[in-house]
């Protein structure tokens, strides 16, 4: 039976892409004892690597790093192959600009995972190219910040957010919304609610709830560390953050996230000193979250104040394993317990 139905996905590849992801689907589940596991890959570390695909074993893109992971989780025991879209050193997918080699993925893509909210600005491009590509935006029901914070005093008062400096996303909002562990169990809601409607079979969807359930599970008991470190530390006031992505971690750990607005560690001119400055003092920070490639603009500020430096990671790269969210987090809880005593 699975080679007269892989002969007949192999023919549906050729007219409509979304037939050949069904009938993927539909073997898969008609040959479980070929223990397929769609995690892609050769170079991730997982729990378990398929030792059989199929030819036309289905393709699914994923844009940042979180949601891959999130895609890794759902799709555990499926046909599905989960690849970056963009590559885990590509950096912001907002800065990011497709390749021949992107495209030659997409080419033989069945689905791409997206971010949304502006975030992802080839999509477009992608849409315009694959008119028939299915494109899951995960941007519902999300707890957003504001992609301008406001710095209190005078009620019009905004941090100033020149856009040449600052990323210019199609939404007033701060797009990288999986730095707050509840915004990405919104979007693994949605990602699973999606592949369960698009599951071919009561077992495939019995599969991917079984996935949720568990990933949401591990996300769940990272929320509560959040929670209790926020209640054992009780920060108050606001904090400096230079990276966009850190203001939802800063607000769930319970400061008030202030964004400067200036990202490339380029250095700092004598006005913007003065600026950023005038910044720390009036708002009374006493910390500063930086990336590391930001050492040099963070130090800067440092020195000239009595804040202290955090250096987080943004969670855009790290290891293709179904647990790398998780570890990144809890690597950037343990960094500013490092600095933030109780």
């Amino acid at each position: 039976m699975w080679g007269l139905e892989r002969q007949a996905l192999q023919k549906y590849r050729q007219h409509h892409r979304w037939a050949a992801v069904m009938l993927s689907l539909i073997a898969a589940v008609m040959m479980p004892q070929m223990n397929m596991l769609g995690n892609g890959l050769a170079s991730a570390a997982v729990t378990q690597t398929p030792t059989v695909l199929p030819s036309a074993a289905p393709v699914m893109l994923v844009d940042t790093y979180a949601l891959g992971i999130a895609a890794l989780n759902l799709t555990a025991q499926t046909p599905w192959q989960v690849h970056p879209l963009v590559p885990l050193t590509g950096g912001c997918p907002h800065h990011y600009q497709l390749k021949a080699q992107d495209w030659a993925k997409l080419s033989d893509a069945q689905m791409v995972v997206a971010n949304g909210l502006g975030l992802d600005a080839f999509l477009p491009a992608i849409k315009k190219r694959f008119p028939n590509l299915p494109i899951l935006e995960l941007e519902q029901n999300l707890d957003l910040l504001p992609a301008a914070i406001p710095l209190g005093g005078e009620e019009k008062h905004q941090v100033k957010h020149d856009l040449d400096h600052h990323h210019d996303h199609e939404t007033d909002h701060n797009a990288h919304v999986w730095m707050a562990v509840d915004n990405l169990m919104a979007q693994v809601r949605q990602f699973q609610t999606a592949l369960e409607n698009w599951a071919a079979t009561r077992q495939g969807r019995t599969t991917v709830q079984k996935n949720g359930k568990n990933y949401l599970r591990e996300l769940k008991k990272l929320q509560a560390e959040i929670h209790l470190w926020r209640k054992q530390h009780a920060v108050k006031g606001k904090a400096l953050v230079l990276s966009d992505g850190f203001a939802y971690l800063v607000r769930d750990l319970g400061w008030q996230p202030v964004l400067w607005g200036k990202e490339e560690d380029s250095g700092i001119s004598p006005k913007e000193l003065v600026e950023v400055l005038e910044l720390i003092k009036r708002e009374n920070i006493n910390y500063i979250f930086a990336e590391d490639g930001q050492s040099k603009m963070a130090t800067t500020l440092a020195q000239a104040t009595a804040a202290q430096i955090v250096y987080w990671t943004p969670v855009l790269q790290g290891p293709w394993e179904k647990d790398g969210y998780l570890k990144l987090m809890r690597q950037n809880l343990a960094a500013v317990s490092k600095v933030v005593k109780r």
